[in-house]
């Protein structure tokens, strides 16, 4: 109980065996102590120390030897009112500095990450970190004309959990066979598809993904090969939203245009779900 109840003022527990070994022998020598409280001496040194420290033992010099002896037990009493007024101060100090502690929080959270993908399986991997934000997603088709049978199951389980997870997607795709089909499933896959001319975007087979703090570039090589990478950057991704707005905004007649030509009917989500 008395070794628990010194525990709870915040002492340690070899501090709460040299502590009590020394109320035990009164006052004696470090190496007596020690050997009552069964710890080396050196550590028995350096505990007593600590505990002269607190004013919870006191010492004195007979014959070249250090005395060392518990100080009244009510000093314990003392002891943990000044902890309690250390403690009080600390936390109005704490309180007080919070902000700062937030802004080198915050400095960690700015530190650029990134994540590079490979092969179908990158695909895969990169679509469902999109979904991971829950946050409205913008996308860059551009002149994307590959059609990968193997996707086409992912491609209708992903569109489901986006769906179930109300993130609304924006597409900017170039005007073109890939661009007119997808606008035309805008409603039923949740999305705001805008077409743009193709010879202002001849970026054969990439994307870009834009969601919460990052983006993503993928692409097909020459060799057939995919690769992507993932940079989560909050500022460089507000640089990239910007963007993607000025060219939505500059996308919106080209687009009534080519869907009034192909006969499609207008799905802006946008004025249905905040971006």
């Amino acid at each position: 109980m008395l070794s628990q109840a010194l525990k709870d003022v915040g002492l340690s527990e070899k501090e709460v065996e040299i502590y009590l070994a020394s109320l035990k022998l009164g006052a004696q020598p470090a190496s007596v102590i020690a050997k009552k409280a069964d710890v080396n001496r050196t550590t028995a040194y350096v505990i007593l120390k600590s505990l002269l420290e607190k004013g919870l033992v006191s010492k004195y010099q007979k014959a070249d030897v250090w005395y060392f002896t518990a100080t009244p037990p009510e000093n314990l009493s003392i002891y943990v009112d000044r902890k309690k007024k250390e403690l009080s101060l600390a936390q109005e100090h704490i309180k007080d500095l919070v902000p700062e502690f937030e802004k080198l929080q915050e400095s960690a959270r700015g530190v650029t990450k990134v994540k590079l993908f490979e092969g179908l399986d990158g695909i895969k991997a990169l679509y469902d970190e999109t979904l991971k934000a829950k946050e409205p997603i913008v996308e860059y088709l551009f002149d994307y004309n590959i059609d990968l049978p193997q996707m086409w199951n992912f491609w209708e389980v992903y569109i489901d959990r986006r769906k179930e997870l109300d993130i609304p997607i924006r597409l900017i795709v170039v005007d073109n066979e890939t661009g007119i089909d997808l606008k035309k499933r805008d409603l039923a896959e949740f999305r705001d598809t805008r077409l743009v001319p193709r010879k202002s975007f001849p970026y054969g087979n990439n994307l870009i993904m834009i969601f919460g703090d990052c983006y993503s570039y993928f692409s097909c090589t020459d060799d057939g090969k995919f690769v992507g990478a993932l940079i989560e950057d909050k500022y460089l991704a507000k640089m990239e939203w910007s963007m993607f707005e000025f060219i939505w905004e500059s996308a919106k007649e080209y687009d009534k245009k080519s869907a009034a030509k192909h006969k499609l009917k207008q799905n802006d989500l946008g004025k249905f779900y905040e971006f």
